[in-house]
């Protein structure tokens, strides 16, 4: 039969070992804290996330861009647009033919050859003073390119005057979106029919 007594020997050291004192939490806490302090000394977190991560150079470089341009928007100022990529010299003319007026206007349509080949839209506007003027467009296959011009005639009284003057270009689309330009614009003014006969020669960028 077992001995109550040996029971009360032996139960203070299982309650000795149970009740032992444990590392406290602060202590614990206190020991990481250190190992974290260590491991940032041994590797800063920059130098560990640039070993990671080497697009991280590249992502700071955008972040700093995109600052950049929220300070530039907050005072106003815009991006620079995109410049032409393309100069060209031109040289198209053709025979136009009268479509429509409208007090002092003229409007003019007919093919184009040239450096741009395709149809060409004149307004003309002539009120019976030596100088004139008008807008343009030449279409293309591959977009339209807008000008306008301011000229004189040479000749007033004659039944076919001529006239020259200096054209700018202003616009455009399709390949021609960002077109600009300038040069001279020459041509005879019919005032029988009101027909035109133009020639344009300038530079073009687009």
């Amino acid at each position: 039969m077992r001995d109550p007594s040996s029971d009360a020997i032996l139960r203070p050291r299982v309650e000795q070992r149970i009740l032992r004192p444990a590392v406290s939490s602060g202590a614990i806490l206190r020991r990481a804290v250190s190992s974290g302090a260590l491991l940032s000394r041994a590797m800063p977190s920059g130098a560990l996330l640039s070993r990671a991560m080497p697009s991280g150079a590249l992502l700071r470089c955008a972040v700093s861009s995109g600052a950049l341009a929220v300070v530039l928007l907050s005072f106003g100022l815009q991006p620079v647009p995109a410049q032409a990529s393309h100069t060209t010299s031109v040289r198209d003319e053709g025979s136009l033919h009268f479509t429509s007026d409208e007090a002092t206007q003229i409007v003019d349509e007919g093919r184009l050859s040239g450096t741009l080949p395709g149809s060409g839209r004149v307004y003309f506007t002539y009120n019976g003073s030596p100088s004139v003027s008008a807008s343009f467009t030449i279409h293309t296959a591959a977009g339209n390119v807008y000008g306008t011009a301011k000229c004189r005639l040479n000749n007033p009284n004659s039944p076919t005057p001529s006239f020259r003057g200096a054209l700018e270009i202003v616009g455009g689309s399709g390949r021609y979106v960002h077109a600009r330009g300038s040069g001279e614009l020459f041509g005879v003014f019919h005032r029988r029919g009101y027909g035109l006969i133009v020639q344009a020669i300038g530079k073009l960028s687009y």
